[in-house]
């Protein structure tokens, strides 16, 4: 599912699990499969949804070990993060008309 964020190698692998289980519409944060243009109309919406997601980690659980909840729920952030998809989305489309690969 790489490319998730540049900015997740700090994050444990289990809290990113958990983050993907709590706010499922991360998972359409991914990018790599789209061609190099697309991507790069996509990659910022990506880096700022895991950023606000990971807003969400209790940094004191994550030394309770990997089978510890780490991750906080909030629907303001789900619902935020609704949002932000839905402008990454209509980005990519402008950019799918503005920028038509060659």
């Amino acid at each position: 599912m790489s490319p998730m964020s540049d900015d997740l190698e700090h994050v444990p692998e289990h809290a990113r699990t958990q983050l993907l289980d709590r706010y499922p519409v991360l998972q359409y944060f991914v990018y790599s499969h789209l061609p190099p243009h697309l991507q790069a109309a996509s990659k910022p919406f990506a880096d700022l949804a895991w950023s606000m997601a990971v807003s969400a980690v209790d940094q004191a659980a994550l030394d309770l070990g990997p089978h510890a909840p780490c991750v906080r729920q909030h629907p303001e952030l789900a619902e935020g993060l609704r949002k932000l998809l839905e402008g990454k989305d209509c980005f990519v489309r402008s950019y799918m008309a503005l920028r038509p690969r060659t």
